[in-house]
């Protein structure tokens, strides 16, 4: 699973919006004949008066809930598999804000009042996918 994230305002602040492109590609066989892949693209209006951080973030987040409920609904769908035989994902988050990904990986601390409630919500989700299978992988990559 891949996710492409972007946001920009025009003024910053300004007008802002952010997107994500969410792209699953499911293999549950592990033949190339049965894959399937899905894009679920996200497009939002932020405001008139929020920084390009701000849309960053947004976008990351439209990004990350679309692809949670991805992933709850491939595992909720297979109630029958015990945990060891789930399959094992990966999820890609790409962004060109490094700020966002610096600040993900722990790298740099998020101090703006403004956006340290998007950076919380971004934190949660990606650690309430990675509690859903403990061999699964999250990437950030600028």
């Amino acid at each position: 699973m891949t996710i492409h994230f972007d946001g920009g305002s025009r003024g910053n602040p300004g007008l802002a919006g952010a997107g994500a492109e969410v792209i699953v590609v499911d293999d549950d066989s592990g033949s190339s004949r049965s894959t399937t892949t899905t894009t679920h693209s996200i497009r939002e209006f932020c405001g008139t008066k929020e920084t390009n951080n701000f849309a960053e973030y947004r976008g990351l987040l439209a990004g990350l809930e679309k692809a949670k409920s991805c992933v709850v609904e491939r595992y909720s769908s297979r109630p029958q598999q015990s945990a060891a035989a789930r399959p094992l994902f990966r999820l890609r988050v790409y962004g060109d804000s490094n700020l966002i990904i610096q600040q993900l990986r722990g790298a740099w601390q998020c101090r703006h009042a403004n956006i340290r409630p998007l950076f919380q919500r971004s934190r949660q989700l990606i650690d309430e996918m990675r509690a859903l299978d403990a061999r699964s992988e999250v990437l950030l990559e600028h």
